[in-house]
């Protein structure tokens, strides 16, 4: 389904052709596949931590956030080394530094442009929205959803 484009840190850079786009229930479906498979990992790892490191201690606080962009992108590939250029990239880049956890206090959440949920003719309701600002961008339009409280609801 996805390709991964490279890892950047702690990221994770896929992208998938726009014919090659699922459908919004099964986009949601993945990311909530993901979001429990790591949560439930993480839950299984700590109850069995013997040590009594930080990072081992740090472990029921780590958290996933999903980005998700449509647009428009170029591929390149130099000395067998694929990579995505243009400003919708650029831009996917800087909803990484978006305000999502300081203006809601999330730390793990799921990001729509809504450039996506238009092309998925995804609903909004389920969402908050929110505008990010970006020098050369300007406002971006985003809808973000509480990944823990989803977790939640789909674990009762």
């Amino acid at each position: 389904m996805f390709t991964i484009a490279k890892l950047e840190g702690d990221a994770v850079f896929a992208y998938l052709p726009e014919d090659q786009l699922p459908n919004c229930n099964a986009l949601f479906e993945l990311i909530d596949n993901t979001y429990l498979t790591f949560r439930d990992s993480a839950k299984a790892l700590h109850g069995q931590a013997t040590c009594p490191c930080k990072a081992c201690q740090a472990i029921p606080t780590l958290d996933l956030k999903f980005l998700v962009h449509h647009g428009e992108y170029i591929l390149q590939q130099v000395a067998g080394i694929k990579d995505l250029l243009g400003s919708d990239v650029t831009l996917l880049h800087r909803l990484a530094k978006n305000r999502v956890s300081e203006s809601t206090g999330w730390q793990g959440y799921v990001l729509f442009t809504n450039q996506t949920l238009e092309c998925m003719q995804a609903s909004k309701k389920p969402f908050i929205q929110q505008t990010e600002t970006y020098e050369h961008l300007g406002e971006v339009e985003t809808y973000v959803l509480d990944l823990r409280v989803r977790y939640e609801e789909i674990k009762k």
